[in-house]
């Protein structure tokens, strides 16, 4: 299936590939002038942030006299890397790919992406010193089989935040360095509460592949093994991961069952949960509420102490007709000043200098020196080919876990079955 997917790819992009799209999801940087070109760039999300996108590029549009066209795709990632094969199968052209660790690893087996090589070394002294400011860890996603596919641009790691006010509210110190699932649950018994009638959680457990596989990684477990050839998803490491945050909804009662389209951020904002656990994203919900009473500290430790990581950056399309004029698009979008403009919050510069120097300004959290002062230690997401699957069997799996309260072991059985499926492809 996948070998005839790829050979579909190929052949339509060896086909004559003309630039179409739905006007109603695409915004347009500026008006195509015959002095420069026109870029199209696929980005995930609903065109929320097309505005500030768009003025971002405004130096790039005057010093190069191209425009950017964006298609913007709504939906989780594994939605977002299934439309963008289709556009691709369909005949569409595209010149740049934005994209998350989830989709690297797809990209480059089933040809959509072009190696930056070539590129890299005509521009040596350029990509050395993009590449000597960002941690080993995130570098080094961006090789493939050791050939270089993408420019980093913007990173999570996962955290636990706070609220606070919750904490002083019952005397209890903030979560420091080093503490503990046995410090998580001696703390949910007092933060767990009836407020005037209103019940206020402890914390909320995780619900999306990121979030849940950070969670088992301080059990000692991860979703796959490293070379994405083996589920360990039914590990007793995982399984004891799974166990410890479903009792915390159903044998403790210090987490809420997750319910469709419940907000852990607006809750975490309302005081009605107490933490969550989350990259840097929920700031733009902070910030839109004028939420400060927030701190950050890392993921409870079981028995290890891992952070993990999830990265994004620009890939230029296999099916582009415009290889150097994408690279120099992508790579404008990893300089210092593009990440400075963008990058205020929802994610943390690549570059670590600017990472120091920005993410700290808003003020709040507190420690926010967390989010990237263990980058170069952090390891990343597992990020298969069949990721889109791999992470709607995972979810369903919580879903049936903590909703459900379904037998640990039974379900996540039947999830490493399913998963061993979607890695043979």
């Amino acid at each position: 299936m996948k070998k005839a997917l790829c050979v579909l790819l190929a052949a339509m992009m060896s086909a004559s590939l003309a630039a179409c799209g739905d006007k109603e999801n695409t915004g347009d940087s500026g008006s195509a002038n015959s002095a420069g070109k026109t870029l199209r760039v696929t980005w995930n999300g609903d065109g929320d942030n097309r505005d500030k996108l768009l003025s971002c590029l405004e130096d790039y549009q005057k010093e190069t006299g191209n425009t950017v066209e964006f298609t913007f795709v709504a939906g989780n990632w594994g939605e977002y890397f299934t439309k963008i094969q289709t556009m691709i199968a369909g005949g569409e052209s595209l010149d740049c790919i934005f994209a998350a660790i989830e989709g690297f690893q797809m990209y480059v087996d089933m040809g959509l992406a072009m190696p930056l090589t070539d590129y890299a070394e005509e521009h040596k002294e350029e990509v050395d010193e993009l590449m000597a400011d960002v941690p080993d860890g995130l570098e080094n996603t961006f090789y493939i089989d050791g050939v270089l596919y993408g420019f980093p641009q913007a990173y999570n790691t996962m955290v636990t935040h706070y609220n606070t006010k919750e904490f002083d509210a019952v005397g209890l110190e903030y979560p420091t360095e080093g503490w503990t699932t046995d410090d998580l649950l001696s703390m949910g018994e007092k933060l767990t509460r009836d407020v005037d009638g209103v019940k206020h959680y402890a914390v909320y457990v995780p619900t999306s592949y990121f979030e849940l596989e950070s969670m088992v990684r301080n059990f000692g477990g991860a979703f796959m093994t490293e070379d994405f050839t083996q589920a360990t998803i039914n590990s007793p490491e995982c399984v004891a991961a799974f166990q410890f945050y479903q009792d915390l909804i159903h044998k403790y009662g210090y987490a809420p069952i997750p319910e469709p389209n419940q907000s852990s951020t607006q809750m975490l904002i309302d005081g009605t949960v107490a933490m969550q656990f989350a990259g840097r994203w929920p700031l733009f919900d902070y910030k839109a509420n004028e939420f400060k009473d927030v701190g950050i500290q890392n993921i409870p430790v079981a028995t290890e102490d891992v952070m993990q990581f999830g990265i994004d950056g620009m890939f230029v399309s296999a099916s582009t007709k415009q290889y150097e004029e994408a690279c120099d698009l992508a790579f404008w979008m990893s300089k210092p000043e593009y990440m400075k403009d963008f990058l205020t919050e929802g994610s943390i510069p690549t570059r670590l200098s600017v990472a120091e120097e920005t993410v700290p300004t808003l003020g709040y959290p507190l420690n926010a020196e967390l989010f990237y002062n263990r980058s170069d230690t952090a390891v990343p997401v597992s990020s298969p080919t069949s990721y889109a699957e791999c992470s709607t069997i995972v979810v369903d799996a919580a879903s049936q876990i903590f909703v459900e309260k379904a037998d640990v072991q039974t379900v996540l059985d039947d999830a490493n079955e399913k998963i061993n499926q979607a890695l043979a492809g």
